[in-house]
């Protein structure tokens, strides 16, 4: 519930940070969402496989390659909303 509460804080200012023109700040902070994603599949990826969840409740796949900023945005919206349909 905590982590729910934080990526719905996290959507809000990232709106609002998009329409005031910062979004230099915003692709830092998709960058970083990049960063902590792969950390945590490359931490629990294997004892997610080893405990029998299921696909739902699986980490997503590995973050894609940031070959430049629009590819990132388009990946980060795509986890957004798989994050808002597990909702």
């Amino acid at each position: 519930e905590v982590l729910k509460h934080l990526q719905g804080k996290l959507e809000q200012e990232a709106r609002v940070m998009v329409s005031s023109g910062q979004t230099e700040v915003l692709d830092q902070l998709k960058a970083l969402q990049m960063d902590i994603t792969s950390l945590y599949n490359l931490k629990f990826a294997p004892e997610a496989a080893g405990a029998g969840r299921s696909a739902e409740d699986s980490p997503p796949p590995p973050a894609p390659h940031r070959d430049s900023a629009g590819d990132l945005g388009r990946a980060t919206l795509r986890l957004l909303e798989e994050l808002d349909r597990e909702r």
